[in-house]
């Protein structure tokens, strides 16, 4: 018998508070989804024009610690 009814009623319509979050939640996916795409292709460029690498990035020295002093 409930099935029946549930069939049958009526789907209430949103309150204005709700569509209004909603749309708020769907631009900040979307805002999401734009920062992460930039933020992507960013790191890709930074690679692309990073300063090549030539040898050591230290200076080896004879001990294993550096001297102080």
């Amino acid at each position: 018998m409930d099935i029946k009814k549930q069939k049958h009623e009526k789907k209430r319509r949103p309150t204005r508070e709700e569509t209004e979050f909603d749309r708020r939640l769907e631009s900040e996916r979307l805002l999401a989804k734009k920062l992460r795409k930039e933020e992507v292709s960013a790191r890709k460029e930074a690679i692309k024009n990073r300063k090549p690498f030539k040898g050591l990035s230290i200076k080896p020295t004879v001990s294993l610690f550096d001297e102080e002093g």
